[in-house]
């Protein structure tokens, strides 16, 4: 949605605003994380239904896009640290909301969030620790990237 968005304001011409540069930035940080977490923790993992296509997808060509977008492509605004907590919304949210639904239905979208799988609720705890610390350190990464590379140039 966010690349459908952001490429229909180019085709209009349409400035990026502050929320738009922090919002292309939410997506772009989740999903670089996405490549690097699937890579380092599920690419040998059985994908069960998910066809291979997709899977290549998802995992390692959109990530790339997104990275390769946001450097060629970076934001008009300068964006500060005070955005980084804006793009750790959706991951925390998504977090939370996987445990509490995997609670409940007994299914977790990832081994690693899965007290069962994962060592307990101990081990899930190191592992949601992990990808924070990997999150934050990617948001730090992108912002300064973000504001080095800032776009001169309107569209």
């Amino acid at each position: 949605m966010v690349l459908l968005i952001s490429g229909y304001r180019v085709l209009v011409r349409k400035r990026p605003s502050e929320i738009d540069d922090a919002t292309r930035g939410t997506a772009t940080i989740a999903m670089a994380v996405v490549g690097l977490v699937f890579g380092a923790l599920l690419a040998g993992e059985d994908l069960g239904s998910l066809l291979p296509w997709v899977n290549f997808v998802v995992h390692y060509l959109i990530p790339v896009v997104m990275v390769v977008d946001w450097l060629f492509q970076p934001p008009r605004a300068t964006l500060t640290i005070r955005h980084i907590w804006y793009w750790l919304l959706y991951p925390v949210g998504y977090l939370v909301y996987s445990l509490i639904r995997g609670a409940f239905v007994n299914w977790y979208p990832y081994w690693f969030i899965d007290p069962a799988r994962a060592g307990g609720w101990g081990g899930v705890v190191v592992f949601a620790a992990a990808i924070s610390v990997g999150f934050l350190l990617v948001s730090l990464a992108m912002l300064w990237l973000g504001n080095k590379l800032k776009r001169q140039v309107d569209y």
